[in-house]
């Protein structure tokens, strides 16, 4: 046996120059899952086609710091919505033959973890809507979504189970 078979090297993988092990990875790469980065793309093109309408009937000039700002709150507010969608559907997803995949029920991100990150998800939106001043009628259009999508939740997932004690009828 040679020097190098006794010493063997273990595989290090970096994150921004911190060395993380495969768990990490997983876990970070589910949460990657969880907010749906792909489905930005809708919301990314109905704003740009709102601003670009807005600025032509209206003459009103696109700002982009904000527009940007605007996108972030929305992808935000439905990445957390996203993420919310899967914790309260974990049970059935588990049993969907393609659905099982998904980061919670393959055990990568724990169901407690994803229910709170939705939450700071949802919060940082509208966070960032409260800093853009003046944008009472966006502010307003987060809430709608928010709210239908809660509604949706409530009536078409596993969600009522989740809430013990509460008639929903």
């Amino acid at each position: 046996r040679g020097l190098g078979d006794v010493y063997k090297r273990q595989q290090v993988n970096y994150l921004f120059f911190y060395p993380v092990n495969k768990t990490m990875l997983r876990f970070f790469y589910g949460l990657l899952q969880l907010v749906r980065p792909l489905e930005w793309s809708k919301s990314f093109g109905n704003m740009l086609i709102a601003a670009v309408t807005a600025g032509l009937l209206l003459a009103v000039p696109l700002d982009a710091v904000k527009f940007l700002l605007g996108f972030s709150a929305l992808a935000l507010l439905w990445s957390g919505l996203y993420a919310l969608n899967d914790y309260t559907d974990r049970k059935a997803d588990a049993l969907h033959p393609v659905k099982k995949q998904r980061a919670i029920p393959r055990g990568v991100v724990p169901a407690s973890v994803a229910l709170f990150f939705s939450l700071i998800l949802i919060g940082s939106s509208f966070y960032i809507a409260f800093i853009l001043n003046g944008t009472f009628l966006f502010t307003l259009c987060l809430v709608a979504m928010l709210i239908n999508q809660l509604i949706c939740l409530l009536y078409t997932s596993d969600a009522a189970d989740e809430l013990d004690g509460v008639d929903l009828g």
